[in-house]
């Protein structure tokens, strides 16, 4: 059974990634591809992490840099008040996830909000 779900989960998620035009994703890792752009989207919110500004809108996160704006990493920590329409739900080890573009978050009902999480062990 658990590897039936765990198969499930994969599949699922190998079919958002690969519903996703190319060109709107960020990659991160060893062979990372560096995306920046001059101005922000229209619509973007401004979010304060401990110092730093980060910019966010529709899934991508945003540092301001020298020439425009640069796509990064979500911090683990930072909150969101909400979620891309097209996030999916994962229950992974009894615990409730939502995922978007290679970021995972919990939702705290208390405070209304999402917190970006570490990949979870197991995916």
């Amino acid at each position: 059974m658990v590897k039936s779900k765990k198969f499930l989960i994969v599949l699922v998620f190998s079919f958002v990634i690969m519903s996703i035009p190319s060109e709107s994703l960020a990659y991160f890792g060893p062979h990372a591809k560096v995306v920046r752009i001059r101005t922000l989207p229209s619509g973007y919110k401004t979010l304060i992490h401990g110092s730093s500004k980060i910019y966010f809108h529709n899934g991508l996160f945003y540092r301001k840099g020298v020439s425009g704006f640069k796509v990064i990493s979500a911090p683990i920590g930072l909150c969101i008040s909400n979620l891309p329409a097209d996030h999916i739900v994962l229950h992974i080890n009894g615990r409730k996830y939502f995922h978007y573009r290679n970021t995972y978050y919990h939702f705290d009902p208390v405070k209304k909000i999402y917190m970006v999480v570490k990949k979870p062990v197991g995916v």
